[in-house]
C-alpha cells in the first residue's frame, strides 16, 4: 500500500494514479504542520468500504510514516528503508 502511495507521489504510475492522493497545500492556502511534514489530505469516509479503501487507509499509513522516509529520492531506497522501519518499530 505505502509502494503505491510513494509511486504515485513521484509520478511513477499511469497518468490516472498521478492526482490519486491530495496534498494539503492544494486544499488551502495557509502553512499548517500537515505541509510542513509531507502529510497528505484525509478524505472523509462515511460508510466502511470508503473508510477502508486505499485513498484513505494508504494516506493514513502515510501519514505515520517519518518524514525522513517520505522524502527518499528512489523507490529502491524508500522500499529498503520502509522495510528496515517496518521491522524495528515491530520487533
Amino acid at each position: 500500500m505505502l509502494h503505491f502511495v510513494y509511486k504515485s507521489l513521484q509520478c511513477l504510475l499511469p497518468d490516472r494514479y498521478n492526482n490519486y492522493f491530495v496534498c494539503p497545500q492544494e486544499t488551502h492556502r495557509y502553512s499548517t504542520r500537515a505541509i510542513s511534514k509531507h502529510n497528505l489530505y484525509v478524505h472523509r469516509a462515511i460508510k466502511l468500504c470508503r473508510y477502508n479503501s486505499l485513498r484513505i487507509c494508504g494516506v493514513k499509513y502515510w501519514n505515520n510514516l517519518p518524514y525522513s522516509l517520505k522524502n527518499l529520492l528512489t523507490f529502491r531506497m524508500f522500499k529498503t528503508q520502509l522495510k528496515v522501519y517496518l521491522l524495528n518499530r515491530y520487533m
